[in-house]
């Protein structure tokens, strides 16, 4: 007898999420964006840069961190329009306002990833159904490349990179919808990326995943 919302996310680990993407991010990095990406049972949001630190945050326990700026202005900034509560609490507030939700399993909690030059944050769509295996980040295929830093390629072929690094398991068509092209001209990109060396598939089309040759 009453209303009961089911948001796939929570409204505010989204917004500290992106917070902490773009107050953490490395702005030193040229070409470099953050990257907001949504699936249908995911939502992840990537920044260049690693933890200010240099610690891998997957060896780390979130409850336990020290709060670390690598730009204090922006984060004094950020604290003054009320997007942050007190420091080194984002992480923290991502998880529990994602339990908070109706429906939430601990399938669904937060994840989180890092590398020396990137930082992800995994958020599950806590109404998704489907049947997909894959529940954990795509961790060591295509670690620590800088889209912005790849050469000799045009602005889609680099979107087109930039999905295959978020999700190497992406197909052309789940591609295409991202970049926001048709699925034959993915393929044609893809096929130059291909045959000039910077992508490569391994697997079948639908099992298989993308590599991005990082000597590139």
């Amino acid at each position: 007898m009453e209303r009961i919302d089911k948001p796939d996310y929570a409204e505010r680990a989204v917004l500290e999420a992106i917070v902490n993407a773009l107050i953490h991010r490395d702005w030193l990095v040229q070409g470099a964006e953050v990257h907001i990406n949504i699936y249908d049972d995911r939502c992840e949001i990537s920044s260049p840069g690693g933890m200010y630190s240099g610690k891998i945050i997957q060896e780390q326990d979130i409850y336990e961190l020290e709060s670390e700026r690598r730009n204090p202005v922006l984060a004094d900034l950020f604290h003054r329009m009320k997007y942050m509560d007190r420091r080194g609490s984002g992480l923290k507030k991502i998880v529990n306002e994602t339990q908070k939700l109706h429906g939430y399993e601990d399938k669904f909690e937060p994840e989180f990833y890092s590398t020396t030059s990137s930082f992800k944050v995994r958020l599950k769509n806590v109404n998704y159904k489907g049947d997909k295996a894959d529940v954990g980040l795509s961790v060591g295929i295509n670690d620590g490349i800088n889209v912005g830093l790849i050469v000799g390629i045009n602005e889609t072929q680099k979107k087109i990179i930039a999905v295959m690094i978020e999700n190497p398991s992406a197909t052309a068509e789940q591609i295409s919808q991202v970049v926001g092209i048709t699925k034959r001209r993915v393929e044609s990109n893809i096929s130059k990326l291909k045959k000039d060396g910077y992508v490569e598939r391994i697997g079948a089309r639908r099992a298989g995943h993308w590599i991005v040759k990082s000597d590139q």
